[in-house]
C-alpha cells in the first residue's frame, strides 16, 4: 500500500509528457498491483510503459520497464511473453555491455523455459545466470542462484540436503531482512514436505501468512492440501464440499493461480482410491487447466509442483474417463522421469496403478500390480507417505 500511495503521488506530479521517470513509475505502479489490481487493468498500465519507453528510446529505461511488466503479468497465461522480454533484455544488455541486464534477461526466460519443458535450455541457460550471478555479485541473483540449485535438488530426490540448503537460505535471508524469507521456505519445503506426508510441519508458516492476508483464498486451499496430507482428509474433504466450485473459473490468472490449482486438485483427488473424491471439483479444476498440456507446475524459482498432464490425468481418473486417464497419466510419468523427479515419478506411478486398474482392459491388472510395486519401493526407500493410497487390485 505505501508503494502505491507513493508512486501514485509520483505520477500525479510528473508531466503528462513522455519521459524516464513517466515511464518507470507507471511500470512500477502495476507491478506493485500485480495481486490487487485486475488483470485488464494492469496489463493496460504496462503497455502504457513499455510504449513510452520505446518512444524515448533508451536502452536502460525499456529493460527495466519490460523486467516490470514480468513481474506485472506472471500468471500461466504470460509464459511465452516472459521468453520474448528476458530475450529482448539479454539483446540490450549485450548492446549497453552491462551484464547486469544480460543477467536480468537469464532470469526473467529460465522459469519460463522451464513451464514449456524446455527443461536442457532451461539448464544451460541456468548455469549462465551462476556464473553471471557470481560476477555480479548482487544479493537477489545470487539468492535465485541458490533457489535453482535447491529446486533441482529436491527434484533428484535428494530432500534431505534440499532441506538443509532452504535452512541456510531461511537463514541468510532472515539476517538481511528479507521481508519473504519465511515465505520461500516455505515454498521451497513444500513439494519434499507433502510427498513425504509431513506439510504438517510447515503449518505454523501457513498461519502466519493467513494471518497477513486472512481472506485470501489461495492460502485456504493450500491449508486444505496440509489438512489432506496430514491425516485430517476428512475435514480438507468436507470444507471442500463446503464452497462452490465455481470459483475455479473466477480465480485471477497470476502468479498464485498453479499452487491454488493443484490444492483443490490433491483435495479432491489424493483419497480417489478410497472412493473419496469430489466430482464437482474435478470437471471444474479439470476444464481450467486442460488449455496448459504439455507443461509444468512451478512457481518460479521456488517450487515445482508436477507436469500438467499428471495432474489432469488424476482429474481424468477421478471424472471416469479411463482412457485420457492412462494417457495423461503415462506422459505425466515420462515428463517426471525426463526431469529425473523421482518423488514426482513415484507420484505418476502410484496414480498410473489406478487408472490402470480402474480401467480394466487385457493386460491393465497386470502392468497396474507393476507399477504399484514399484511406487511402494521407492515409498519405502525415500519415506515418501504422502503418496495417494495405493489401489487395492483383489482378485480382478
Amino acid at each position: 500500500p505505501q508503494a502505491s500511495a507513493l508512486l501514485e503521488e509520483a505520477l500525479d506530479r510528473l508531466p503528462v509528457a513522455d519521459g524516464r521517470y513517466r515511464a518507470l513509475a507507471l511500470a512500477r505502479y502495476a507491478q506493485v498491483q500485480n495481486l490487487t489490481a485486475p488483470y485488464a487493468q494492469r496489463r493496460a498500465m504496462s503497455d502504457e510503459a513499455v510504449e513510452m519507453a520505446r518512444r524515448i528510446d533508451n536502452p536502460v529505461v525499456l529493460a527495466q520497464v519490460l523486467l516490470a511488466r514480468c513481474l506485472t503479468l506472471d500468471g500461466p497465461d504470460d509464459t511465452h511473453e516472459h521468453l520474448a522480454i528476458g530475450a529482448e533484455v539479454t539483446s540490450l544488455g549485450e548492446q549497453t555491455a552491462d551484464p547486469e541486464l544480460v543477467l536480468q534477461g537469464a532470469r526473467a526466460r529460465i522459469p519460463a523455459l522451464f513451464v514449456l519443458g524446455r527443461h536442457d535450455e532451461a539448464g544451460e541457460l541456468a548455469e549462465t545466470f551462476d556464473r553471471l550471478a557470481h560476477q555480479v555479485r548482487h544479493p537477489d541473483h545470487l539468492r535465485l542462484a541458490r533457489m535453482w540449485d535447491i529446486l533441482r535438488t529436491s527434484l533428484e530426490g535428494r530432500f534431505d540436503e534440499a532441506e538443509a540448503m532452504a535452512q541456510q537460505q531461511l537463514d541468510d535471508l532472515l539476517r538481511a531482512g528479507h521481508i519473504q524469507g519465511v515465505g520461500i521456505h516455505f515454498t521451497q519445503t513444500f513439494a519434499g514436505r507433502w510427498l513425504h506426508g509431513e506439510l504438517d510441519r510447515g503449518r505454523s508458516a501457513l498461519e502466519a501468512m493467513q494471518q497477513v492476508f486472512p481472506s485470501n483464498i489461495r492460502f485456504w486451499a493450500v491449508s486444505l492440501w496440509v489438512d489432506m496430507v496430514s491425516g485430517r482428509w476428512e475435514h480438507a474433504l468436507a470444507e471442500l464440499a463446503a464452497h462452490d466450485p465455481a470459483q475455479v473459473a473466477e480465480l485471477p490468472h497470476d502468479y498464485f493461480w498453479w499452487p491454488t490449482m493443484l490444492a483443490w486438485t490433491v483435495v479432491s483427488t489424493h483419497r480417489a482410491a478410497c472412493g473419496d473424491a469430489n466430482v464437482e471439483w474435478a470437471a471444474q479444476l479439470y476444464e481450467a487447466m486442460a488449455p496448459y498440456t504439455g507443461r509444468n507446475c512451478t512457481m518460479g524459482y521456488a517450487a515445482y509442483g508436477g507436469a500438467v498432464d499428471h495432474h489432469l490425468g488424476t482429474l481424468a481418473a477421478v471424472l471416469d474417463r479411463p482412457d485420457e486417464a492412462v494417457e495423461l497419466l503415462e506422459s505425466g510419468l515420462t515428463r517426471h522421469e525426463e526431469l529425473d523427479a523421482v518423488g514426482f515419478a513415484a507420484l505418476s506411478t502410484r496414480w498410473l496403478a489406478f487408472a490402470l486398474a480402474r480401467r480394466d482392459r487385457p493386460g491393465d491388472r497386470d502392468r497396474a500390480a507393476e507399477l504399484l510395486a514399484e511406487s511402494r519401493k521407492v515409498e519405502q526407500e525415500l519415506g515418501l507417505h504422502g503418496l495417494p493410497p495405493p489401489v487395492d487390485l483383489g482378485d480382478g
